[in-house]
């Protein structure tokens, strides 16, 4: 059974969050957390318009002197939008917080990138992509290593701020 990655669309209605009382920022998330999430929203848009994910995404890498994480991140993705066995909400761009999907991906990205808690880290992606989280938890390995490499990393992640989560509704 395979499970699709959802983008919300900002017009639409954000529901099936009421388990999440709080949400973390975007721009409360250190560099590599940040560069990370914006590389996993921007690869749904750019493959949803059939546009070359790695063309897309190598300018903003070579800023940051990584170019290299781009083939990693896309083998990530790939393995995720393939193998899902649940539907993974990953907001637009833009979006000011992150998704629980998001989160999860960060954690897992995180945990390869510290090289701590890779129990927990396959769980987590066992939650994700069942019995790929070898191969999911491997390319978040190579990914995180890429930005290891230039001193871009996601550990502020378990220490973020959290906002108040507050109800969206439909744009009529």
């Amino acid at each position: 059974m395979h499970a699709s990655l959802s983008l919300i669309n900002e017009h639409c209605l954000l529901g099936a969050h009421s388990a999440i009382d709080r949400e973390i920022e975007v721009m409360s998330l250190s560099e590599g957390s940040r560069l990370s999430v914006w590389s996993v929203r921007q690869w749904i848009v750019e493959t949803r318009a059939n546009r070359c994910v790695g063309c897309a995404l190598s300018d903003t890498f070579k800023r940051f002197a990584c170019v290299a994480a781009v083939q990693h991140i896309d083998q990530f993705m790939m393995l995720l939008t393939r193998h899902a066995i649940t539907t993974v909400e990953l907001r637009p761009s833009s979006h000011p917080t992150l998704s629980q999907g998001e989160r999860t991906i960060l954690r897992i990205l995180q945990s390869a990138q510290l090289e701590q808690d890779a129990p927990t880290a396959l769980t987590a992606a066992a939650q994700l992509v069942g019995t790929n989280a070898r191969s999911l938890f491997d390319a978040a390995k190579q990914y995180s290593n890429q930005l290891s490499a230039v001193r871009l990393n996601m550990a502020s992640f378990r220490t973020l701020g959290l906002v108040k989560h507050q109800p969206q509704r439909a744009l009529t």
